[in-house]
């Protein structure tokens, strides 16, 4: 069944093998350090850190699979699984050693992480999206109509919990309407976005159910 699936770029295929073995590289490395470094300080092993980083390794090594060929089916759920894991797995583990291993800050290293899952991620994206014209247009606007939230995801990640403090220090009639109308712009940028963007997903899926039905109709015949 899979040869009635769109091929799969060799050039994201490529980018994801790459970043999948880098991945895994630095999770091996950092799993030896979790248990290494501290011991040699006369301080506990990062068990929980160590942990983390084998899930890591799991999701950098199916990425290395992707690579060799597999999921032909279904790559584009498959990158955004390995993506998601590498990132929730990073962070998990980096607040779980206070981000430091010894005496080293690895602040850098999930944040690299982070990025990293980003561009599997489009990577993923990228794999569906591209089946139809439509697909990438749309992702954009909803990318585009998503901006408040980003812009606000951004604010928070800047200031803390001190993101709201410069409308707190507004008047009180001022304040409400400062959170009334704030909540109905992200609220409605919410709905469109995630509209635009499933919708562009959809695409994709439709150009391979099309696929998947001529395949199914010529062999038949």
């Amino acid at each position: 069944m899979s040869d009635l699936y769109p091929a799969i770029s060799p050039k994201i295929r490529m980018l994801a093998g790459a970043i999948s073995g880098c991945v895994l590289i630095s999770a091996i490395c950092l799993a030896i350090a979790a248990v290494v470094q501290p011991m040699a300080k006369d301080a506990k092993p990062a068990w929980i850190l160590m942990g983390f980083e084998c899930v890591t390794m799991v999701a950098a090594t199916i990425g290395v699979f992707f690579y060799r060929g597999m999921f032909k089916e279904g790559p584009g759920m498959a990158l955004a699984c390995i993506a998601g894991t590498i990132l929730v797995a990073s962070g998990l583990g980096g607040l779980s050693a206070q981000w430091v291993v010894g005496n080293q800050s690895i602040k850098m290293l999930v944040a690299a992480r982070a990025a990293a899952a980003v561009v599997l991620a489009l990577c993923g994206a990228a794999c569906v999206l591209g089946r139809d014209a439509r697909g990438w247009p749309t992702f954009i606007k909803g990318v585009l109509y998503g901006s408040p939230i980003i812009a606000l995801a951004v604010w928070f990640g800047i200031k803390g919990g001190a993101f709201l403090e410069p409308v707190n220090n507004l008047s009180t009639v001022a304040m409400v309407v400062a959170y009334v109308g704030g909540s109905l712009v992200i609220a409605i940028s919410l709905c469109i976005s995630v509209h635009l963007v499933v919708k562009a997903f959809e695409y994709g899926r439709f150009a391979q159910d099309e696929i998947g039905v001529t395949g199914t109709t010529k062999r038949a015949a």
